[in-house]
């Protein structure tokens, strides 16, 4: 069995990914967007990147659009605690799950929440009560928070 580290971090590209309440920031459930299921189990993913040691952080803060130069999570990130997903995989059995995946050998960290799309087919309102879930409990990591994180690890750098 796969040992998984205590969290993982979801990071948030579009701004639609957290909402103004009360002059507050609050994550939205469109930050939790799971792909088209997989072809070969039927499961749609949403990437995470597990919280292995600092760098993982830094690898959130630090990844950029290969087109633009742009940072990839310019609304800031999500930190999810792994006793909330495994509750959540045993409120939603069986169609929750979550997974460590190497991306092509450059992002050792990631990993993907799961959602079983195939036989049996959840019912339709499933994943947007799980995606509220994420949202409501993920603790929110600013772009600024993101932008010292680098900095801060820069600095070790030189």
């Amino acid at each position: 069995m796969m040992e998984y580290p205590d969290s993982a971090y979801r990071g948030f590209s579009a701004s639609d990914c957290i909402c103004q309440y009360d002059g507050h920031p609050i994550i939205s459930d469109a930050a939790f967007q799971f792909d088209r299921p997989r072809d070969c189990d039927g499961l749609s993913e949403c990437s995470i990147n597990w919280n292995d040691d600092d760098e993982s952080l830094v690898d959130i803060a630090r990844r950029t659009k290969k087109a633009t130069g742009e940072h990839q999570f310019k609304a800031g990130a999500g930190l999810l605690s792994k006793s909330l997903l495994n509750n959540l995989k045993v409120k939603y059995l069986p169609f929750f799950d979550y997974e460590r995946r190497d991306v092509d050998g450059t992002n050792r960290y990631h990993g993907n929440l799961l959602i079983n799309e195939g036989n049996p087919k959840p019912p339709p309102f499933l994943k947007r009560r799980l995606q509220g879930e994420l949202a409501q409990n993920a603790e929110y990591l600013t772009r600024e928070e993101l932008d010292q994180v680098e900095t801060s690890f820069c600095g070790k750098c030189k």
